[in-house]
């Protein structure tokens, strides 16, 4: 059970990243960007604007390098941008 809610970081980041955060992150997206696009939803909003400034650059799909400064990136290739 303990593999299901943490994935594995790239060689050389040591922390583990809880994946029912990025499930509840779905919920804000999918949810409050119905509400409040301009904000909250997967396409040229606040909350974009704000991931890719944290991971240094816009990503569709995951790159093969992420930039050490980044403060997030998603490494979990069955995901797109929006996931």
């Amino acid at each position: 059970m303990a593999d299901e809610v943490t994935i594995d970081r790239p060689e050389g980041i040591t922390t583990k990243f809880d994946a029912s955060l990025k499930e509840i992150l779905h919920l804000v997206g999918k949810g409050y960007g119905q509400l409040w696009p301009e904000a909250f939803s997967y396409r040229d909003s606040k909350l974009t604007k704000a991931m890719d400034k944290a991971r240094r650059g816009h990503f569709e799909l995951v790159p093969d390098f992420q930039s050490e400064n980044a403060i997030y990136f998603n490494d979990d290739t069955a995901c797109e941008y929006d996931c």
